[in-house]
């Protein structure tokens, strides 16, 4: 019966769930943020996220799924970096030039996919490319975000802090960066200002 605020059972003794009480309920205590790296050396957040195409990256050895263009950027068959269009004009990065993040714990290089809707302090990668050994269509291909994660845990799920790292990032050179049919055109239109 729901008439006492859950489901019990029709004596409400059989049911699977017990009734919890206001004092049994501790409230979270809030913490400061913690990030591997500091604000002065690695200015931006580094965010790396699961994609749509090969997931945590098991799915990078399908030739189908390297030639899927990502549903937003419409990039494909590499890794990219994807930066804020005013933090680019800033740092002199245009399109497809090839960037270089760094860490504490390592280095990596994709090319810059310039993106109106990611935040000017971070820096976002897709996860599932940079496979050392994974087949002929994802060895050797792109970059793996991960690598350069720092080792830091989140204190209350013991779960790897995935967002906690902070990052430096550089125009190293002229990338390759494939976009299906030239990539999204409205955020060709934007003005960059450097």
């Amino acid at each position: 019966m729901t008439e006492q605020g859950g489901w019990w059972g029709v004596n409400g003794n059989n049911a699977p769930w017990r009734k919890i009480s206001s004092d049994s309920i501790r409230p979270l205590k809030s913490q400061e943020a913690q990030f591997d790296g500091s604000a002065s050396e690695f200015p931006f957040h580094f965010l790396p996220y699961a994609s749509q195409q090969f997931f945590d990256g098991t799915l990078a050895n399908l030739p189908w799924m390297q030639e899927m263009p990502d549903v937003l950027s419409t990039a494909m068959w590499n890794s990219w970096v994807e930066i804020n269009i005013q933090t680019a004009g800033r740092l002199g990065i245009e399109q497809g030039d090839l960037l270089e993040v760094a860490s504490q714990h390592g280095k990596l290089r994709a090319p810059a996919l310039l993106s109106p809707g990611i935040s000017p302090d971070v820096i976002a990668m897709a996860v599932g490319q940079g496979h050392e050994e994974y087949g002929r269509y994802a060895s050797g291909r792109g970059a793996n975000p991960l690598k350069i994660l720092g080792p830091q845990l989140e204190p209350v799920t013991s779960s790897w802090a995935w967002a906690g790292t902070r990052v430096s990032v550089q125009r190293v050179g002229k990338g390759e960066l494939i976009l299906f049919s030239g990539g999204p055109t409205e955020w060709g239109q934007q003005k960059v200002t450097r």
